[in-house]
């Protein structure tokens, strides 16, 4: 019975966390979809070339942070 449990929490571990940095990724991509959409079709320039670059950029940097606080909690155990 204890095999059935360690592969039940293997298939829980792997499942999409809606509510972590999964959900989270999932949401701003359909949302700067949406933006870059709609500056395109509004031809919006200042959208396309200053506030989505800087926009993406400050949340590929939260997440690379918390990525690398991740990895220093699991190194402290």
């Amino acid at each position: 019975m204890d095999k059935n449990n360690k592969s039940v929490k293997k298939i829980k571990a792997d499942e999409i966390e809606w509510k972590g940095i999964d959900g989270f990724l999932i949401s701003i991509f359909f949302i700067v979809c949406a933006v870059i959409w709609i500056s395109i079709i509004k031809k919006i320039d200042a959208i396309i070339g200053y506030a989505i670059p800087i926009l993406l950029a400050i949340i590929v940097t939260a997440i690379f942070i918390a990525y690398l606080r991740e990895i220093y909690k699991f190194s402290k155990k």
